[in-house]
């Protein structure tokens, strides 16, 4: 059951909203102001495009903010001036000034591609040295184990009485010389 305070609340939420409605629909519009044109009146000129070379006219002296000098270090004859290259002269971007003789250029050119072969050939030379220098080395390894096998047998008949102490020598003496040339051939 409801009470009656209940009661009352759901009259007044329904008066509330129709309150709310009435006052967004009833509400005025708000009025138009008339546009106003705020354009201006203007004189035009029509221009021509030209060419104009910037002139400044004073009194006093003149200098540059920045003065560059160059000096080339080429060789060769000059073979080829510009006429209006003077002290001063402002020249277009790209204008040849100077040409100069190219064949002191091309005789160290070819100089320096001769130079460039005869070391590409000293390489070479030295890559084929170095090759056959692996090689030989290898097979002194070979013949230095080869001897070092022998004076082993040798030194064993001799201990079974079957050779002379000369013979042992003489073998211990090829064992050192491959030893020797090993150790030649290492170091080169």
């Amino acid at each position: 059951m409801l009470t009656p305070r209940k009661r009352l609340l759901v009259p007044a939420a329904l008066l509330g909203v129709l309150i709310l409605v009435l006052a967004v629909v009833l509400r005025p519009t708000p009025a138009n102001k008339p546009s106003v044109s705020r354009s201006r009146a203007v004189d035009v000129i029509a221009l021509q495009q030209q060419l104009l070379a910037p002139q400044a006219i004073g009194f006093g002296r003149v200098a540059p903010k920045v003065e560059w000098q160059a000096i080339a270090e080429v060789s060769g004859k000059v073979v080829y001036r510009h006429p209006d290259l003077e002290k001063g002269r402002v020249m277009d971007a790209g204008t040849v000034l100077l040409k100069i003789d190219p064949l002191d250029y091309e005789l160290r050119l070819a100089q320096a591609q001769a130079d460039v072969s005869a070391t590409r050939a000293q390489l070479a030379k030295l890559v084929q040295e170095e090759k056959n220098l692996r090689t030989t080395l290898r097979i002194e390894k070979n013949r230095l184990a080869i001897s070092q096998k022998e004076l082993a047998r040798k030194q064993e008949l001799k201990r079974k009485g079957l050779t002379s102490q000369s013979a042992v020598d003489l073998e211990q003496q090829a064992m050192l010389a491959n030893q020797k040339a090993c150790r030649i051939l290492k170091t080169s």
